[in-house]
């Protein structure tokens, strides 16, 4: 997920996939074809910049939602420590 320099604030959800007891029960959100917006009973829940679906593993939401948060901060883009 790449940012611009004037964007604060990136909304990433991670839709788990179901456990062992949920298996037989139908996922409660659908994610639209823009991969953007959660949709439940049809009502439009985001829009979130990524959503992560069930099958990502761990890696994959790292890589797409976190990495560059790291190398944001040890550049020191929001999490500056130098006066």
């Amino acid at each position: 997920m790449q940012r611009s320099k004037t964007e604060n604030i990136s909304v990433a959800v991670r839709v788990r996939p179901p456990n062992a007891a949920e298996a037989d029960e139908p996922l409660l959100y659908d994610i639209d074809a823009a991969g953007q917006n959660l949709v439940q009973d049809g009502k439009v829940i985001g829009p979130f910049n990524r959503i992560h679906r069930p099958d990502e593993n761990n890696r994959s939401v790292f890589e797409g939602s976190i990495r560059h948060l790291l190398f944001e901060v040890i550049s020191g883009y929001n999490g500056k420590s130098n006066p």
